[in-house]
């Protein structure tokens, strides 16, 4: 449904603090060397690089741990979406279970950004009202639609599976500055671009109460990556 994916991103969260920083996390879990490594003033630690044709990063906190997976970089406005989302869902999802036994994990999460362009306004307008389950044309040109959707959990019964489910289309505008001119032109040598943009969050709403055996685990992250993958696949069709 949608042209590209630009991101997918697991996010584990700890029962329990642990004393992690994103050099300790990428080396156990590939035996290559990561691209960059840095620390951030409020004590996060980010390390990225490239595995298997897929751009990873990993951002570290004391009790939480963000992997995203993402595509090549653009010097376009428009970003590069992931080559094969699929790939890039199991690539990171296998990190995480070979990471597992020496975290005390308490529930996951799944977050998914994707885009797509249309030739205008009127036509963007029209897949957000489509991807949103809304075939009624608002008066306004644009959208922006926030939902927070709740259902018991299918693979772990007793949980409840929550998603968060937004949904904007946008206009970018390409400027280019004329060499001698003090005076900004828009719209010279590249179109304006319209787009209908997605993110979505499926995650557990309730921390476990003891850490996620290796089958919890399995089974939350199969839930919240497939029903990332069925709301990328059939908009607002998906999310039930």
């Amino acid at each position: 449904m949608y042209d590209e994916v630009e991101s997918a991103q697991l996010s584990i969260f700890l029962r329990e603090l642990a004393p992690l920083n994103a050099m300790q996390v990428w080396s156990a879990a590939f035996s290559q060397q990561p691209t960059a490594f840095q620390t951030l003033p409020n004590g996060q630690t980010v390390i990225e690089g490239d595995v298997d044709g897929t751009h990873l990063q990993f951002v570290v906190q004391p009790a939480r741990l963000d992997i995203v997976a993402r595509g090549p970089e653009s010097e376009k406005p428009v970003p590069t979406g992931l080559a094969n989302v699929d790939h890039a869902l199991t690539l990171i999802r296998d990190v995480v279970v070979k990471l597992a036994p020496n975290l005390a994990i308490g529930r996951v999460a799944c977050v998914t950004q994707a885009f797509k362009a249309s030739e205008s306004a009127a036509m963007a307008l029209e897949f957000a009202l489509k991807v949103l389950g809304d075939e009624k044309k608002p008066y306004q040109e644009e959208v922006m639609s926030q939902s927070v959707f709740r259902r018991s959990s299918t693979l772990r019964p007793g949980n409840v599976l929550t998603l968060l489910y937004r949904v904007q289309n946008v206009t970018i505008q390409f400027f280019q500055i004329l060499p001698g001119q003090a005076r900004i032109a828009a719209g010279q040598g590249a179109p304006t671009s319209f787009l209908t943009q997605l993110y979505s969050d499926v995650f557990f709403e309730h921390m476990h109460s003891t850490a996620l055996t290796e089958e919890e685990l399995k089974l939350s992250l199969e839930e919240v990556c497939g029903t990332s993958m069925k709301v990328l696949r059939e908009g607002f069709n998906g999310i039930n």
